[in-house]
């Protein structure tokens, strides 16, 4: 069962690459290619599921390079919470895949739209099956900026270029915070690894007077990609952009927030005012929400 959940892993990762490398090369210009691209996709989540069921009958695993003392330098890990969130991923970007060249059938875009959506994918599922602080940084990036590009694939439209500069506005923000986060880390501690428990409970004291900066810097990153608070202005304007681009929101992007701290949970949860922020900051958007819905439209 372990090499099966491997090869599922595996496939789940490679295959969203796939269907990047095609619909970026041939543009998507003949149905052939766009039934390839969903199909990968559909693939990746069969892989995801074959990882699923592996976890299940057995134990975690990961595809892990270690160095010579032990430690992992790079790799994938697969967990129960990990292998939920790869087939909640690959589903959700298949679906949208699959709806997308039937809603924009016609439109000479649609090849760099499955280019974007597969970038999406590929990049939320490194973040969610990351063993080490530094390749779950790389594909929260990755995942900011092909969101931004699949956002902006019909300038044409009114509101779409506002969006678009307003969301790469926004994510930028958020993101630099995360990624001077993992300097910070990677400077006090070295390259975290995010599957052995002990190292991650040890980080924040490996930290000292950094925990707090850092647990801070993560939290804004989640709030902004989770579009919380005064951070989720670039929310709304996703609405300007064609029908799919709001449903890929669902593949990780405007949850991804949740599956962040969840990742570095130790880390994150360290410090007490983070958590406050985190508390007040979406306790206040839910209740702001809850009110504008019953005013507006």
């Amino acid at each position: 069962m372990v090499v099966l959940g491997r090869l599922g892993l595996g496939a789940a990762l490679v295959l969203p690459v796939a269907g990047l490398v095609i619909a970026g090369m041939l543009g998507g210009a003949s149905g052939r290619a766009r039934r390839v691209v969903v199909g990968l996709g559909w693939a990746a989540t069969l892989g995801a599921l074959g990882g699923l069921v592996a976890v299940a009958a057995g134990a975690p695993f990961g595809l892990l390079v270690r160095g010579r003392a032990g430690s992992v330098v790079v790799g994938l890990w697969a967990d129960q919470l990990t292998v939920t969130l790869l087939v909640l991923v690959c589903g959700v970007g298949a679906l949208v895949q699959s709806f997308a060249v039937r809603s924009l059938q016609g439109d000479p875009r649609v090849g760099r739209f499955l280019a974007g959506t597969s970038g999406v994918v590929a990049a939320m599922l490194l973040v969610c099956s990351a063993a080490t602080l530094p390749l779950l940084v790389g594909g929260w990036v990755a995942a900011g900026v092909a969101f931004v590009a699949v956002l902006g694939c019909r300038p044409d439209l009114p509101g779409v270029r506002q969006a678009t500069w307003r969301t790469a506005w926004l994510f930028g923000l958020g993101d630099t915070g995360l990624v001077v986060a993992g300097v910070l880390v990677a400077w006090r501690v070295g390259n975290l690894d995010l599957v052995d428990a002990r190292a991650l409970e040890a980080a924040p004291g490996r930290l000292g007077d950094l925990a707090t900066v850092v647990a801070l810097l993560l939290v804004g990153a989640a709030l902004t990609r989770s579009a919380q608070w005064v951070l989720g202005r670039w929310l709304p304007g996703t609405v300007a952009a064609p029908t799919p681009a709001s449903a890929l929101l669902h593949a990780g992007v405007v949850n991804g927030g949740g599956i962040l701290l969840v990742r570095t949970g130790a880390l994150a949860g360290a410090s007490l005012p983070a958590m406050v922020v985190l508390f007040v900051a979406a306790g206040s958007s839910a209740a702001v929400a809850a009110q504008l819905m019953t005013r507006r439209p």
